[in-house]
């Protein structure tokens, strides 16, 4: 027979790999990110995320920000990034309703090897012109939120 004892080992057995993923508040890269940024800056760190794969790697099929308004003309080359590495790039910004949507559909693996990630979504930022033809940014506060994320 089997004794139980206070040293039995319990072993949770789940069908799949979980993902943490949110969007920070002053957290460790709150220095990367300015009040205040002159349209035309390329680079400019607008959110600051964290995200950890638990269990096995877990691949994002699809990552999407909001941002209040209009927004479509004054991003551009959104990207995610942690450190010098860039995790996913290629976001495609549209504009529908009163929001702009900031999705990345480029597939990325988000390894369990590796701690909790502190990343930042960088953007660079177009002129703002009165210029007829060309793209003009609008002047005003950016608030970006994290929409949805699907993994598999």
């Amino acid at each position: 027979g089997v004794t139980a004892t206070s040293a039995d080992t319990t072993i949770v057995l789940n069908e799949q790999g979980t993902l943490d993923f949110k969007m920070v508040q002053n957290g460790d890269n709150k220095d990367e990110i300015d009040d205040v940024v002159l349209a035309g800056t390329n680079g400019v760190a607008i959110a600051e995320v964290e995200f950890e794969a638990n269990e096995e790697n877990v691949k994002v099929k699809e990552l999407v920000f909001t941002a209040s308004g209009d927004v479509s003309n004054t991003l551009a080359d959104v990207r995610l990034v942690n450190g010098s590495n860039v995790v996913v790039d290629g976001a495609v910004i549209t504009y529908s309703g009163s929001m702009t949507y900031i999705t990345f559909k480029n597939d990325f693996t988000i390894d369990t090897a590796s701690n909790k990630v502190k990343a930042l979504l960088v953007a660079d930022l177009n002129s703002i012109t009165t210029e007829g033809g060309q793209v003009s940014a609008t002047a005003g506060d950016l608030f970006v939120k994290l929409n949805t994320v699907e993994a598999k």
